[in-house]
């Protein structure tokens, strides 16, 4: 199912290329996928690599992992706790949600700090309304609490958990 220009092949070389679905357990067969892209543009679509996924318990699909070289989709109006995304990185976090029809993307987000680097989503969870997603980066991280003692800038592994 595709949703927009993030969905969306055109221009695509070489990389790596997210896909997930939804199957019947029965037959195996696919009753909704989707590609996932990062985009450079219109025609550009560039790598999503999917490292991490799971169901909310509201049925959305939850699907990690890092974007290589292009931005996710809206990049540009993300934020947490008031901190926008930082600039654009190669390889930076990713996560997305699509609803339980695969026809609406839900939730895009990235932990990427102003003067951030390289990061990647490896883990997700969800039950009960509460989510968790465990990555990790090479650089600054937007936060809105941090763990007693964590940094938050440098290398590392961080841990995001947030309610619906």
């Amino acid at each position: 199912m595709q949703i927009d220009r993030w969905n969306n092949g055109a221009g695509f070389g070489s990389g790596r290329i997210g896909f997930f679905a939804e199957l019947d357990p029965a037959t195996g067969e696919a009753r909704h996928g989707q590609f996932q892209y990062t985009s450079a543009g219109v025609n550009q679509a560039r790598s999503f690599e999917v490292r991490a996924i799971t169901r909310t318990g509201a049925g959305d699909v939850l699907v990690a992992g890092g974007n290589a070289q292009s931005e996710l989709p809206d990049r540009d109006q993300l934020s947490l706790a008031g901190q926008e995304a930082g600039s654009r990185q190669s390889n930076e976090t990713g996560l997305i949600a699509v609803s339980p029809d695969f026809e609406t993307r839900t939730l895009i987000a990235t932990v990427t700090g102003n003067n951030g680097d390289s990061g990647m989503v490896t883990d997700l969870a969800s039950r009960g309304g509460l989510h968790a997603a465990v990555g990790t980066t090479e650089g600054t991280l937007n936060t809105v609490e941090r763990l007693s003692g964590s940094a938050q800038t440098g290398a590392g592994t961080w841990l995001l958990i947030w309610a619906e």
